[in-house]
């Protein structure tokens, strides 16, 4: 009789013991209650840049002052910041489960990939897009640069070609030429990352379920997102269908009865059952907004991947959770960045801010 020992405590220990408490250790590194709400209070962008040199992100700062300040300096900080987290991550992750891990820092492949259509859309010139861009994936600066360089959406279509992501934007090409509409490219890059990341999670330990969790939460906000934003923009069930992306918590009649639903009220009644998003119902009826829902939606992602973090012993769970903190630490401070440009009121900002609670925190 042969006795498998590769899920036993005592290998769980030898395999994730170390990593699991480098990974714990570093989330005393996450700004806390006190220093976010100074960033949110601060007047203007200097004053978050002096606030932010006091944190972890000042090595990240001091490295890409040259030639930057402002918002774009805080925004390459953020992405040299996010990248070398991800790197560090990854070093420190069981070889077991580096595939689960390094599939999922793709995530921010796709960010920059949308990032680049958007902007070469648009029109945007190429200092405007490099700050925004996380090299934390698969995509190196190398790479991102080589895009970068690219003059409009068909030439980088046609770098990607030979990419996971090049044929479903290639056969959207043609539609993008006749409409001049870039959202479908936009989707199909978020279609395409989803449809992929559950072929490539180890079921090693069989902590696959932590992760396939959190993504299938994920999956169910990108859909019911994409449904709000239409049914207040009126658009087709057709139309809507094209932005559903399988493998999430929402079952195939759940997600056709909100490709039906009326509006938006009728949309957030069908899943109260699974996400109750009725307290935003009122702030949308008065302003026509989508952020309060998106908020919420946010909120709850983030206490499952607290959960991850928390609960999960000797696992991945533990460098996944922490990934979904850290990502929602960036997006608080990119939220804050915006704020400041744009003279947001710190009352108003507050309200879509999601702290992720680091040392007396």
């Amino acid at each position: 009789m042969v006795f498998d020992i590769s899920d036993t405590l005592m290998a769980r220990s030898i395999t994730f013991g170390y990593s699991n408490a480098r990974v714990k250790a570093m989330r005393l590194a996450f700004l806390d209650r006190e220093m976010v709400n100074k960033m949110v209070n601060a007047g203007l962008l200097p004053e978050v840049v002096n606030l932010l040199e006091r944190t972890g992100y000042g090595e990240d700062l001091s490295k890409e002052a040259l030639g930057r300040k402002g918002a774009d300096l805080i925004d390459l900080a953020l992405g040299a910041n996010m990248a070398r987290t991800c790197r560090k991550l990854l070093r420190i992750t069981p070889e077991e489960a580096k595939g689960t891990v390094s599939a999922l820092f793709e995530k921010w492949d796709v960010y920059n990939l949308k990032t680049l259509l958007l902007a070469k859309h648009l029109g945007h010139e190429e200092k405007e897009i490099e700050p925004l861009l996380v090299p934390a994936g698969r995509f190196g600066q190398k790479e991102l640069k080589r895009m970068l360089g690219k003059k409009n959406v068909e030439e980088l279509v046609s770098l990607l070609r030979l990419t996971e992501y090049g044929p479903a934007l290639s056969n959207l090409l043609p539609v993008y030429k006749k409409s001049g509409r870039v959202a479908p490219l936009l989707s199909a890059l978020e279609m395409q990352f989803y449809k992929n990341i559950t072929g490539k999670i180890s079921s090693t330990y069989q902590d696959e379920r932590v992760v396939r969790s959190l993504i299938k939460s994920d999956i169910d906000i990108h859909n019911i997102m994409n449904v709000l934003r239409s049914k207040r923009d009126r658009a087709g069930a057709e139309e809507i269908e094209a932005l559903i992306i399988e493998g999430g918590n929402l079952r195939p009649d759940e997600l056709r009865s909100l490709i039906e639903a009326k509006n938006v009220e009728e949309a957030i009644s069908l899943i109260k059952g699974r996400y109750n998003l009725e307290p935003a119902l009122a702030e949308y009826g008065s302003n026509n907004s989508l952020v309060p829902f998106e908020i919420m939606l946010e909120r709850e992602l983030v206490e499952k991947g607290l959960k991850a973090f928390l609960r999960s012993c000797l696992s991945v769970g533990v460098i996944v959770g922490f990934f979904y903190l850290k990502e929602t630490e960036i997006n608080n401070i990119r939220k804050i960045l915006r704020a400041k440009e744009f003279e947001i009121p710190p009352d108003e900002l507050k309200r879509s801010i999601i702290v992720v609670k680091g040392r007396g925190g």
